[in-house]
């Protein structure tokens, strides 16, 4: 064995560290998580872990040439670590971590691989429809952008969908209301929005809408306002 400054001996160098997972942490951002090793060093994950080394990787969409790449040095107490700038939609990412001791480096984990996500474009509202029965609604029908989060048009990579409502067409003056709804998998979606949607509607009024779309990592952009008489 190794015996390090307290005293303690290592029996070898650590196992791979535990619970390696990637994640979309923001827009444009991957993060990388891990644990402690199951065995530091003397059969246990309690052994002084002297730091990790993760070494991470990048593809462009639809590339298998490697496009970004890094190695970096980590504390033994930092379990955690994210992409640094902003990444390009799309774009794959591979990591794999492994821990050291007094007795060297330990063994690499496997690679985990996680796509860099954005936040959605705007969505393109096709039309505005009315009904007044049993009580006034408008239906939006809508249509997913060309960049839905990650390099496509995928509208799967959507979670929701949130409508502004206004009398005015600034959204500035008058009342405004926003219905949040779930997307579908479909490239064209309708929203209802009346009462059962919590918007009480008056007949004969005018309406501006308008809505923004929200994947894991966020919400985008605002669309162009479409305006209905209800």
């Amino acid at each position: 064995g190794v015996c390090d400054a307290a005293g303690l001996v290592a029996s070898g160098a650590p196992v791979a560290p535990s619970s390696l997972e990637a994640m979309a942490a923001s827009s444009g951002v991957v993060g990388v998580s891990y644990g402690v090793p199951t065995d530091a060093g003397d059969l246990t994950s309690t052994f002084p872990v002297l730091g990790y080394s993760l070494e991470w990787e990048g593809r462009a969409l639809g590339s298998v040439a490697v496009s970004e790449r890094g190695t970096v040095e980590l504390g033994s107490t930092v379990l955690a670590w994210e992409t640094p700038g902003i990444l390009a939609s799309g774009m794959t990412i591979r990591a794999r971590v492994r821990s050291r001791n007094v007795a060297g480096n330990g063994t690499w984990t496997e690679f985990v691989s996680r796509g860099v996500l954005v936040v959605p474009d705007a969505p393109m509202l096709v039309s505005v429809g009315s009904g007044g029965q049993p009580s006034p609604f408008l239906r939006l029908e809508w249509t997913v952008p060309e960049e839905t989060g990650a390099g496509t048009s995928a509208a799967d990579v959507l979670t929701s969908m949130t409508v502004e409502v206004s009398t005015s067409a600034v959204f500035t003056d008058g009342s405004v209301s926003s219905v949040t709804v779930a997307t579908s998998g479909e490239s064209s979606q309708q929203v209802r929005l009346g009462a059962d949607e919590g918007l009480s509607l008056v007949l004969g009024t005018t309406y501006f809408v308008r809505g923004m779309l929200s994947n894991e990592v966020g919400s985008g952009a605002l669309s162009s306002v479409a305006s209905r008489l209800s």
